[in-house]
């Protein structure tokens, strides 16, 4: 009934709050669609707003749409949500479904230059902006000819890594603990924390999200330490990570009333509702929201391009992946995040993985990849972990790393960016993953990794393959590295006192060199 001819997406960065809607975002958003679509904003006949009704969200959205659409005469407006409420995640799909009926019944719906297009906008929470522009499908009218999108054929690197597992927070950890012998299994993750300055957020604010936010937060930063930065509206992050049990309790707790069939305000009500969860106010409901743990990465670093999570469970991080090397691939970001967070120990998500028999030994991970076209990497002296194919929809089946969850346990939703990440970062340090550990690698050659997701029934199969760089010289992981002073003279007089003074260096026959953990040992 409808033809999606042209979808534009931003996101505002930091150029208000994140409660606070920017008009200049919203903008971006709408020109890039009918840049995408190449039609005019003036031949639109029905506009669908995101209106919630709030008072400086709806000024805001008024302004910015009646500078897009200034000279379009006659322009209808209206919004589902005074009908429906806010639909939450699928408010976006009920207003295209509303569309797509009004379409079937159209008939004193005058076309306009002989074609009834509609827009439809949608603004959230954390700075998303989406604007998607839709034509009735009309069988005897002329074909429109489609854009053909140009795909860069050039290898999509991973140019940055950052991991959490359990207790090991970075990837030195991580990778130490995998290789390592005898290894240990990771315990379960106690204290995540992101930092207030980095994440532009309150201490007592962050203290109210849950705990994927701020892994992705911490994960993203290190991921980003090796990396040149690019014009902030190309870059991108894209997060997995399935909706934490706990952002349930406040829907619990408005509802109680008609649940529980408890009078309103009462005292009885009161006791129920506080037991199962605090009231809410903004930092809450912020902190409950999945797609922060993309903004709070947009809202941090003023990330412009696009910004949004994605939830498919076993598959969430493969999704995210292959919609990052999308827009790598059309030129529509320069930089792409790829992040994903599970904590899969928490009592109510592992006992539900137990009961629906994915896994019995649930672990907390989270991991984020920092991709580039390779010519924008080599341009950027930025590090090459290796390169990646694009995601394979109908190939899929059980990663052949059970040494992974054997070591950190099974968290779905972080699985495939958290293997990719740290088999890039095990590459790179010339070791090969086995089912003992991670041993050094004696091959010519470093062979293609596959990194697989099985079918379940809450996701699909799917597998990429990352082939790896050539490994190169870095620190010894297994230890620290260690502090070093040197020093020759022409006899043992002299070097005496030239330890005695401090300075390292010097020429003649008599040498000595000391090694010691600390530089604090050093000094002693």
């Amino acid at each position: 009934h409808g033809v999606i001819r042209g979808i534009g997406l931003s996101n505002d960065g930091r150029r208000k709050g994140l409660l606070a809607p920017s008009g200049e975002g919203q903008t971006e958003a709408m020109t890039r669609a009918y840049t995408m679509a190449g039609v005019d904003p003036k031949s639109v006949s029905y506009l669908e707003c995101h209106a919630t009704g709030t008072p400086t969200g709806d000024g805001v959205e008024v302004q910015a749409s009646a500078d897009m659409f200034a000279g379009n005469k006659n322009l209808a407006i209206g919004s589902l949500k005074a009908n429906t409420g806010h639909l939450i995640t699928a408010a976006g799909l009920a207003s295209l479904l509303k569309l797509t009926e009004a379409f079937k019944e159209a008939a004193s719906w005058e076309p306009r230059n002989g074609i009834r297009r509609a827009a439809i906008s949608n603004f959230g929470f954390g700075g998303n902006n989406a604007h998607l522009i839709l034509d009735q499908y009309d069988p005897e009218s002329d074909l429109v000819e489609a854009r053909e999108a140009k795909l860069s054929e050039q290898d999509i690197v991973i140019c940055g890594t950052g991991l959490l597992a359990g207790s090991d927070r970075g990837a030195d950890a991580v990778t130490r603990r995998i290789m390592n012998q005898p290894i240990k299994p990771a315990t379960a993750c106690r204290k995540v924390g992101a930092d207030p300055k980095t994440a532009r957020t309150p201490p007592t604010d962050l203290l109210e999200a849950e705990p994927q936010q701020l892994a992705i937060v911490d994960v993203v930063e290190e991921a980003l330490q090796s990396v040149k930065p690019v014009a902030s509206d190309r870059v991108g992050i894209f997060t997995g990570m399935g909706c934490a049990s706990d952002s349930a309790r406040w829907l619990l707790r408005e509802r109680l009333a008609n649940l529980a069939g408890l009078p309103r305000n009462s005292e009885e009500l009161a006791t129920a509702q506080a037991l199962i969860a605090p009231p809410l106010h903004a930092a809450t409901v912020l902190g409950a929201m999945a797609n922060m743990t993309a903004n709070r990465v947009t809202y941090a670093h003023d990330f412009q391009g696009m910004g949004f999570s994605v939830s498919a469970e076993a598959a969430s991080g493969l999704a995210a992946l292959d919609l990052a090397v999308e827009a790598l691939r059309l030129g529509q970001l320069d930089m792409a995040i790829v992040a994903a967070a599970d904590f899969a120990t928490e009592p109510v998500r592992a006992a539900a993985l137990a009961d629906i028999g994915i896994t019995v030994r649930p672990g907390d991970q989270a991991a984020a990849i920092v991709l580039k076209r390779k010519d924008d990497a080599e341009a950027a002296s930025d590090r090459n972990f290796g390169s990646l194919h694009d995601v394979n929809w109908s190939k899929g089946g059980a990663s052949e790393t059970g040494v992974i969850n054997r070591v950190f346990g099974k968290a779905p939703c972080a699985s495939v960016v958290f293997e990719l990440a740290l088999q890039a970062q095990l590459c790179a340090r010339g070791h090969v993953l086995t089912a003992e550990g991670a041993v050094p690698d004696i091959r010519e050659t470093s062979l293609p990794v596959d990194i697989s997701v099985a079918a379940t029934q809450l996701n699909t199969v799917g597998s990429v393959t990352f082939d790896p760089a050539d490994a190169v010289p870095i620190p010894d992981a297994l230890r620290p590295t260690p502090f070093l002073f040197w020093a020759s003279a022409k006899d043992k007089a002299t070097l005496a006192a030239r330890m005695a003074s401090g300075k390292a260096g010097g020429r003649g026959k008599c040498r000595i060199a000391i090694v010691a953990p600390t530089e604090e040992a050093l000094a002693e």
